[in-house]
């Protein structure tokens, strides 16, 4: 019975913006004029929807996309939640290394932090600014790849000389954990930014717990972070490592 049909899927549907009913397996109609799910030719589903972009204000069409009218209709009110909690609709693809450079050159210039701190934050920043974890998209930035990004600090690039041993062979230390944790609170403040300026709906470090280090004055709230110059010196020389 087709009437029953539609009363069980309207009882089901929370009524948001967006949301359509499927009435066949070819095309799903629009709910009140907003919107319709369709096979495509090459097989995939799309869901269109109607928004306001929360930032310009402008009335804006959208598309999510999925293998199954399901999926694409959970991609949709995804992206519909989103919408309604001011976030952007999709996550900037531009790389973490781009936005840190980007953030340095503005957010860190326009803020009244000490000049110390923001060379401390500028002598930190190329572990974010090179080598895999700079190359990866903010959209696809999750905070198991913070993590990991952590464990290679201890590790693999954790590691600088200090000197030779009695037979000539280089040797070396691990990076401070203190470091490590300046560095993870550099990236938490630069996808901060991210968020505030929409690129990002969330903050995935912020999912992260922080790794242990020495106590740090603001660490809580690294916007204060303030420190002497003869530490930041020290920073600068156990940073440089030997390549």
């Amino acid at each position: 019975d087709f009437a029953g049909l539609a009363l069980k899927l309207s009882a089901h549907s929370s009524h948001r913006p967006g949301y359509f009913h499927q009435k066949s397996d070819k095309m799903t109609k629009r709910h009140h004029g907003e919107g319709t799910i369709r096979q495509r030719s090459n097989g995939r589903w799309e869901a269109r929807y109607r928004y306001v972009d929360p930032v310009t204000g402008e009335k804006c069409r959208g598309s999510a996309y999925g293998r199954t009218s399901k999926e694409a209709r959970v991609e949709m009110m995804k992206a519909l939640d989103r919408i309604a909690e001011g976030s952007p609709v999709k996550d900037s693809s531009i790389t973490v290394g781009a936005w840190v450079e980007h953030w340095l050159a503005t957010s860190l210039v326009a803020s009244s932090r000490k000049e110390s701190t923001k060379q401390l934050y500028r002598v930190l920043a190329p572990h974010l600014t090179s080598g895999t974890f700079a190359g990866k998209r903010l959209d696809r930035l999750r905070p198991s790849d913070v993590e990991a990004l952590i464990v290679e600090l201890r590790t693999r690039n954790g590691r600088r000389r200090v000197g030779h041993d009695e037979n000539g062979t280089p040797t070396f230390t691990m990076m401070s954990s203190s470091t490590i944790q300046r560095i993870f609170v550099l990236l938490r403040l630069t996808l901060d930014g991210a968020v505030r300026d929409g690129l990002l709906a969330r903050n995935p470090a912020r999912q992260v717990k922080q790794p242990r280090g020495c106590a740090l004055v603001g660490i809580g709230r690294p916007t204060t972070l303030s420190l002497p110059q003869s530490l930041v010196q020290l920073l600068i020389r156990e940073t440089s490592f030997a390549r």
